[in-house]
């Protein structure tokens, strides 16, 4: 029996938030990819194997400024309702709180950004893409203003640091959520830094410190990506047969 290719929804809310690690493992992986965004949201997740949904500028609720928005929290409720795989990254994360009973609000302690540790739970013991972190820290990519602040009923959260206490969490069985950018490396990290005039005064500093560790980061969170597209070709095998 001929086994198809997994598929993978990648939800872009802005050309300058791209899959760029994550893209690449998912190519390495042979998985085939579908790109929607403003112009286009699917309106439930029943031709996908899996569900990425990438960060942006935008909050997870602003609506006006993005009026896909409602699309892709209604999008994100039959993943997690149907169990197909779902990865959040930063808005992603935030949205997957949103539209599942959680909240997010303004960071009080303000904008976290640059290379910063984050603390794995104990409770990410055994969780299929974040178990081999737990009880450790890592390095990770930040570069956001808001967080969330109260997780959905019955989530577990498995990663915080001092600024954001919900750095990682999943929902349900299968859908994850990531406030850190696994998908971001240094030339990422760069353009953003670089492209916000209250970061001009830091944009250097982040950049070298995020090329110094890009190793580092690259071989991490290759394995997360890694991690998640097997959740997801487990998915397509079972629908295979």
């Amino acid at each position: 029996m001929t086994t198809s290719a997994p598929r993978v929804l990648i939800v872009q809310h802005e050309d300058s938030v791209s899959p760029d690690l994550a893209g690449a493992r998912l190519a390495a992986a042979g998985v085939e990819t579908t790109t929607a965004g403003p112009a286009w949201v699917p309106q439930d997740s029943r031709d996908f194997d899996g569900v990425l949904v990438l960060g942006g500028t935008m909050g997870p609720t602003d609506d006006e400024a993005a009026p896909w928005l409602p699309a892709v929290r209604h999008l994100i409720r039959d993943a997690v309702d149907t169990d197909t795989p779902l990865l959040g990254l930063c808005l992603g994360a935030q949205l997957l709180a949103e539209s599942t009973g959680g909240r997010v609000h303004v960071n009080p302690r303000g904008p976290e950004v640059g290379v910063h540790d984050v603390a794995f739970a104990p409770e990410a013991s055994g969780d299929p893409l974040f178990g081999r972190f737990a009880g450790t820290r890592k390095a990770a990519v930040e570069f956001h203003w808001l967080e969330v602040a109260e997780l959905p009923a019955g989530a577990v959260n498995l990663a915080g640091n001092a600024h954001s206490a919900q750095q990682a969490f999943r929902v349900g069985r299968n859908a994850w959520g990531t406030q850190f950018h696994p998908e971001a490396l240094a030339d990422t990290v760069d353009r953003w830094a670089h492209s916000h005039a209250d970061l001009a005064s830091q944009a250097e500093e982040i950049t070298v410190r995020a090329r110094a560790l890009e190793p580092e980061l690259a071989e991490r969170w290759a394995g997360l990506f890694d991690a998640w597209i097997g959740v997801v070709a487990k998915r397509s095998a079972d629908a295979d047969h």
